[in-house]
């Protein structure tokens, strides 16, 4: 018996994308037929087994550590020293030793002008 032909009308393959549009457009409870029988997807698809699943594992965690360890290395960089909100709290830190250092000549000024008033009076 002949292989019946897997082609649509417009000579596209069954899988195409453009062909399942169309068909899918056109009559969308006939999509079915263009994808072939059930007979031929069973023998293209891997067998489900053990090793298989063990592998599918392996390979998801370790995909899960690395997304973790990238999330880890991000966040370290945005609060290291480089980051704009640690050059801000350097910056309030520098005011706040200026402003003390001002508060102390102020301090040692108004003594020495104290001190000048007493000897002229």
């Amino acid at each position: 018996m002949p292989e019946p032909s897997r082609e649509t009308p417009h000579g596209e393959t069954p899988y195409s994308p453009m062909s399942l549009l169309r068909a899918l457009t056109s009559s969308p409870l006939d999509v079915d037929e263009l994808r072939g029988t059930e007979e031929d997807s069973e023998t293209d698809s891997h067998p489900d087994t053990p090793a298989s699943r063990v592998v599918t594992l392996v390979i998801a965690i370790l995909l899960g550590l690395a997304v973790a360890v990238a999330v880890t290395n991000l966040r370290a960089d945005a609060v290291s020293e480089d980051s704009p909100r640690a050059a801000l709290e350097q910056e309030v830190q520098d005011s706040r030793e200026r402003a003390v250092g001002l508060e102390q000549r102020q301090e040692d000024l108004q003594s020495e002008i104290s001190a000048l008033q007493e000897d002229v009076l």
